[in-house]
């Protein structure tokens, strides 16, 4: 302690001297007097041993009075600061490895079992190459096989590890068809589900739940693979929140601005590898972010931010599936934000606006591609190609879902209602040729199911509505689209045996089942009033009312009510009533009500035979069927078995 105020005293004494001779330069009087009451060794002030040796003592101090002098924040050596920073995350991150990589390499099943889980009859991780390239993932389930030493190395990377488990995992929830050789019996689907949820709970706990690991460009990687888990799943909810952590961890890693400067960089010369791996991985989170979000209808985080140029579609004359997916992703933002239907008429324009332009560049980029690219073939073996197409009418789709839910009489309606039976046919077709050449258990069946028992439904209220029965240029092939009803109805029903992944299958058939029955049913005369509430997952509560009523009931209930006050054409959705059965699950919410209702009849009757309309089921979105506990991870997992 006496040498660090040996030093301070030291310190002063040359400032108090400095100061002084400048005074006296100036033809002043000395105004600063040093008073010294501490003895101390005679040096020579202000020499540069003296300097020397105070800062060779000072620095043997304790580390309190070091830190006065010299510390990060006084220090202009940020070099030095980011090494030390570094240096601690890497013990700490030494530290949890040792602890977690034995917890990890314990799930690691016998090779032989390995092998068994990962033969399959649809290779995923080819498909998701060609669609969604992830720098360092594997691209076939022999290059995955290959690392299965590597993995069981008591040196291994423990992101690496974990997501190579999460690949083995969702690869065994892809249920193989029995055979009936006489080989060795095959893993059980409990085992392969067991594995999977035994990984998953796993890598949550233990790896996920740690930024500062899973914020690495491996990290973001192993991420995406637990998102497509739990899509596999059927856990959108979580799927959707784990997804919107990932991103913001990518926005404070600086993957944003990554990809602006290789953008940039791609014009002017050479992009280095490390800002490229951050470009394609902030580039693949934007993609599959703005994919699930007309999924699961829901605005991506990412839409604020622009992605790739516009690359060609076609190299050496062949569709590239990955652009094409990317640059079709970057209409989407267009879709979401216009579709509020109860808004005021400028609400309406910009709807029917906002579909035009997304149906405008989505033709725009269709036709970059050959027309023989679009033919499908129901023998054809599944390509990306297949899924870019499906993607694309999906989008279709949504765009044009506001304008018809509205229901207006205009000629503008008619034009949209139009295209969108078109794109919901052409989703009903080719989900079809996807569906049952899929495996059960593939990662993303709920999704599919889910598109395509929207665009059956949506088939199924404009075919059965004549909004603009004056005008012979909207009537519709009714005849036509039952078929297609008819054709997903049956894939759905021949599905939901399958087990993993078969729950929305099973609950959409319910419900289309029932609309087709409340379709079908005979006029048996008299007042009656056939109703059905369903809970339609991406579109909302519909309430569907199927006018039964004979030309001579109609005229009675004209005389009968000829005192009462006409209401206006439409159905007014506060008549209705849920039915004490109503559940707001999807297949639960489907039930048939014949009713002896009184309802006010008005000239627009005699043209729709049925009435529709269309709420939200809640403000809260964890009332809707997708994300409500019953399709949530604790039902699919006791379903599953």
């Amino acid at each position: 302690m006496c040498r660090a105020e040996h030093f301070l005293e030291s310190h002063v004494e040359r400032l108090t001297k400095t100061i002084n001779d400048i005074q006296v330069k100036l033809g002043g009087d000395p105004s600063l007097q040093l008073e010294q009451e501490i003895d101390r060794s005679p040096v020579s002030d202000g020499s540069d041993a003296e300097s020397t040796d105070s800062e060779g003592l000072i620095a043997e101090e304790s580390s309190h009075l070091r830190s006065l002098f010299h510390n990060d924040i006084l220090s202009f050596d940020r070099n030095q600061q980011h090494e030390r920073a570094l240096e601690r995350r890497k013990k700490a991150s030494a530290t949890l490895c040792e602890r977690v990589r034995p917890a990890l390499q314990r799930l690691i099943p016998a090779k032989d079992e390995t092998a068994e889980m990962l033969v399959i009859t649809y290779d995923w991780m080819h498909m998701l190459a060609s669609l969604l390239p992830q720098p360092a993932s594997p691209n076939s389930h022999h290059a995955l096989l290959g690392r299965y030493d590597e993995m069981c190395q008591p040196d291994v990377d423990v992101v690496d590890l974990a997501s190579w488990l999460l690949t083995v995992a969702i690869t065994a929830q892809q249920i193989p068809q029995q055979s009936n050789d006489t080989g060795p019996s095959p893993l059980s689907s409990r085992k392969r589900l067991n594995f999977s949820r035994a990984v998953s709970e796993t890598v949550e706990s233990l790896v996920l739940s740690h930024d500062w690991l899973v914020g690495t460009i491996a990290g973001l990687g192993l991420g995406l693979h637990f998102v497509r888990l739990l899509i596999g799943r059927g856990d959108l909810h979580g799927a959707w929140l784990k997804l919107r952590h990932f991103i913001a961890l990518g926005e404070l890693m600086g993957l944003p601005k990554a990809a602006q400067s290789a953008r940039q960089k791609k014009f002017n010369g050479v992009v280095n590898e490390d800002t490229a791996r951050k470009a394609q991985v902030w580039e693949l989170m934007c993609t599959i972010d703005r994919m699930v979000g007309i999924f699961v209808n829901l605005p991506p985080y990412t839409r604020r931010f622009s992605n790739t140029a516009p690359f060609p579609i076609m190299v050496d004359g062949v569709v590239q599936p990955s652009i094409y997916i990317s640059r079709l992703m970057d209409i989407t933002p267009e879709v979401f934000g216009h579709d509020d239907i109860s808004g005021g008429q400028d609400s309406k324009s910009k709807s029917y606006t906002a579909a035009l332009e997304v149906a405008r560049q989505a033709r725009a980029l269709a036709g970059e591609a050959p027309k023989s690219w679009w033919a499908i073939d129901m023998d054809d073996d599944l390509k990306p190609d297949h899924i870019v197409q499906f993607v694309h009418y999906c989008i279709l789709m949504k765009a044009y879902l506001p304008t018809v839910l509205r229901q207006e009489r205009s000629q503008e309606y008619g034009y949209s209602r139009f295209a969108c039976i078109d794109a919901c046919k052409a989703v009903a077709h080719r989900y079809q040729s996807i569906r049952r050449k899929l495996p059960s258990g593939f990662f993303s069946l709920n999704v599919l199911d889910l598109q395509a028992f929207t665009a059956v439904v949506l088939l199924l209220l404009m075919s059965h509505s004549s909004p603009l029965p004056d005008f012979q240029i909207f009537q519709i092939d009714k005849s036509g689209i039952e078929g297609v009803v008819a054709e997903v109805l049956q894939l759905m029903e021949e599905k939901s045996a399958e087990g993993p992944g078969s729950d929305f299958a099973h609950r959409g058939a319910h419900t289309i089942r029932c609309l087709c029955d409340l379709f079908k049913q005979d006029e048996n005369g008299g007042n009656s009033v056939n109703e059905m509430t369903a809970n339609v997952p991406l579109i909302g509560r519909i309430r569907v009312r199927r006018n039964t009523q004979t030309s001579q009931n109609l005229n009675t209930q004209r005389q009968a009510s000829s005192n009462q006050v006409l209401q206006v054409a439409g159905w007014n959705s506060k008549e209705q009533f849920v039915p004490t059965a109503y559940n707001p699950q999807l297949d639960a919410a489907a039930c048939l009500q014949n009713s002896a209702m009184t309802v006010p009849i008005v000239p627009e009757f005699q043209w729709d035979q049925l009435l529709w309309s269309v709420e939200d089921p809640s403000e809260s979105l964890f009332d809707d069927a997708i994300w409500s506990d019953g399709f949530g991870q604790p039902a699919m997992w006791q379903n599953m078995y």
